[in-house]
């Protein structure tokens, strides 16, 4: 079995981290590790090194993540929750979610959404299924027009919206009315 040698080049190339390593209380020093070696060995580092990964840590230490930050950052926040496997943040991602989100929260969500959420093949289904059965939920608990009101010029947006060539709006218009009736059976 061969092990891969780097090039010094891409040591050079590369940007490094400053690490303090814990329990190393009588020397404070800060080691520098190029990115290259923690992308390469730890899966971990590669997940973290985005921007959603700081609202993890604040979730971690305050056992919160504010508001504002689930409604802007919803998509990416669940599917670090995903990415991490950790039962109890995508937990707590599902009910800050239902908490948080608002018609037009939800309704820019699925309207975003590109596939049916039917689709076996979808690797995001189950974000798919939990945007249009929050989409559904909000209009079932408000009625129609309660629920037009709340998303605030959103639907009425939507709607003079023209249509793209492939139909989205009306595939979409066609999905949301199929959950609906699921949801009535």
């Amino acid at each position: 079995m061969s092990t891969h040698k780097p090039n010094p080049m891409e040591f050079t190339m590369e940007p490094t981290v400053a690490v303090t390593p814990m329990g190393m209380w009588c020397d404070p020093s800060k080691y520098h590790i190029h990115k290259i070696l923690i992308h390469r060995h730890f899966e971990i580092f590669e997940i973290g090194l985005n921007a959603d990964f700081a609202f993890f840590v604040t979730w971690l230490y305050n056992n919160d993540i504010p508001e504002q930050d689930i409604r802007t950052h919803f998509v990416g926040l669940w599917h670090l929750a995903s990415q991490l496997k950790s039962e109890s943040f995508e937990g707590y991602i599902k009910r800050k979610g239902k908490e948080c989100l608002g018609e037009s929260d939800y309704l820019f969500l699925a309207r975003d959404v590109n596939r049916q959420p039917d689709d076996l093949f979808d690797p995001f289904e189950p974000l798919h299924r939990y945007i249009f059965q929050g989409l559904v939920d909000k209009i079932n608990t408000n009625g129609w027009v309660g629920f037009i009101e709340r998303s605030m010029g959103k639907w009425e947006e939507f709607m003079n919206h023209k249509d793209d060539a492939i139909g989205t709006k009306g595939e979409f218009i066609s999905t949301l009315m199929s959950w609906l009736d699921k949801d009535h059976d």
